[in-house]
């Protein structure tokens, strides 16, 4: 399924990330993507996403979303979440 809104990108992306589905998440950033993981922890550019993101899920997580706001600005948006695992 392809995303029609930012809203659907998120779903999409949480549900690969809920099935362990690497390349599935990985599509949803670009090369120079920037992911703030955690307070303190940014994470510049897809292969350090890939990296990080291959050891999270080989633990099997799951995440759930206490609050997410997609902004759109083009063809581009931004994600912002608090989320648990």
């Amino acid at each position: 399924m392809l995303a029609r809104t930012p809203q659907d990108a998120v779903d999409l992306a949480d549900a690969a990330f809920n099935r362990g589905d690497l390349e599935g998440m990985l599509a949803f950033y670009e090369d120079g993507a920037v992911m703030l993981f955690a307070p303190g922890q940014l994470v510049l550019g897809k292969t350090a996403i890939r990296d990080l993101l291959k050891t999270l899920l080989g633990a099997k997580p799951v995440a759930t979303h206490d609050r997410s706001y997609v902004i759109q600005w083009g063809d581009l948006a931004l994600w912002t979440s608090a989320w648990s695992v």
